[in-house]
């Protein structure tokens, strides 16, 4: 099992400077193409092996541009990467459904009738703001909803953290996980030199954001008709995604 963290600037994964990282999701894919390539020249006994990819969150939205890539790539490079399916978990496939937060909480007895229509207001003026191509008002809109000190999720559930329908606060330990990942043992372990883990880079996130708020379902149909295996999977508890 190979891990990537993706985009770059996420995890271990860094840059040197900020024009180096990628501005979308086809300028992520090649660079992930380029790395898996590098590893089955360096490891060619894994080739002919069977090939799945998978990803959660925004990861897993990138996981079509990568397929794409690879099936350019396939076509006219001597390492062909054997590709047969994907995993894709809790994606960013389109914000215009995304953003529709307010049926989840109401079933899950978070919310009230009243409580809902203040969910469902937002929702509708993010809809606007996305028919206008103002991404960046939409986005802001959707994370400022569920995620945040005053969010409206806070203010209508009391819940601080929104990964879960069964904890209304942050874990208490996720500081001491941080340090542990970032501790000089376990990056020996990990191979991944000194850099520091990066839980969110608001440079990536200011990069992708139009990518994050866009419409992917299209390359969700491309991998089907081309006959690739396709597992969708969400957090039943998740409040966000």
């Amino acid at each position: 099992m190979l891990y990537i963290d993706a985009p770059v600037g996420t995890g271990f994964s860094f840059a040197n400077n900020k024009n180096a990282f990628a501005s979308n999701s086809d300028e992520e894919a090649i660079e992930i193409y380029e790395a898996l390539k590098q590893f089955f020249i360096l490891f060619n006994e894994f080739q002919p092996r069977d090939f799945y990819l998978a990803g959660e969150t925004y990861a897993a939205t990138l996981i079509p541009y990568v397929v794409r890539h690879i099936d350019l790539e396939n076509s006219k490079s001597d390492v062909k990467i054997n590709l047969k399916g994907v995993v894709i978990g809790s994606p960013y496939f389109d914000l215009q459904q995304d953003i529709d937060r307010s049926q989840t909480l109401y079933n899950f007895g978070l919310i009230d009738e009243e409580q809902k229509k203040q969910f469902d207001d937002v929702m509708s003026r993010g809809l606007v703001e996305i028919n206008k191509g103002n991404i960046l008002k939409a986005s802001e809109l959707f994370w400022t909803t569920v995620i945040g000190p005053g969010s409206l999720l806070e203010n209508t559930t009391g819940f601080l953290d929104w990964r879960s329908a069964l904890m209304d606060k942050p874990l208490l330990d996720e500081s001491k996980f941080l340090k542990f990942i970032d501790s000089k043992e376990i990056h020996n372990y990990l191979h991944v030199g000194l850099h520091k883990f990066l839980n969110g880079d608001p440079n990536v996130y200011t990069r992708f954001t139009k990518e994050f708020a866009g419409a992917h379902e299209d390359l969700i149909q491309e991998m089907l008709d081309r006959g690739y295996r396709v597992l969708f999977y969400s957090a039943q508890f998740d409040l966000a995604t």
